[in-house]
């Protein structure tokens, strides 16, 4: 069978097994509370920006591009040509937009003033009728 030596080896090898364990609990233990730990720490601090942090609004990257930059530039970045603004100044006088009651987001375009200026286009440039799709720029019947 089993004599002496053999035994002890089978012993110690059960006990440092188990203590092997043992640690491996203990050490997962002791990671989890350090974890929630930092996350009450984490959750106690707060972390902003101040005024001083940020850039001047006219230095800004999109100020840059407004300015400096090229059509092109302009084109891809907001999809709009400078020609825009030339349209934004002549529909001004026909379209009136209440300023915000309150700080946050600007008012949306509400659909009766989409309705509205529909309305205004259409009388300017009428709507193709009997027309169901356009190929190449051409109006296919």
């Amino acid at each position: 069978m089993i004599d002496g030596d053999d035994g002890v080896i089978l012993l110690l090898y059960e006990v440092y097994k188990t203590h092997t364990e043992l640690v491996f609990v203990a050490r997962h233990d002791v990671h989890q509370l350090m974890l929630e730990v930092e996350c009450r720490v984490a959750m106690r601090s707060r972390h902003y920006l101040t005024t001083q942090c940020l850039d001047a609004p006219y230095a800004s990257g999109w100020m840059a591009l407004y300015e400096y930059g090229t059509d092109i530039n302009f084109l891809n970045a907001t999809s709009l040509t400078r020609a825009f603004d030339q349209l934004l100044c002549r529909f001004s006088c026909f379209y009136y937009m209440p300023p915000p009651s309150s700080r946050g987001l600007p008012p949306k375009l509400r659909y009766l003033h989409q309705v509205e200026l529909a309305r205004m286009v259409n009388k300017r440039e009428p709507l193709l009728t009997h027309t169901f799709g356009f190929i190449d720029g051409a109006t296919a019947f």
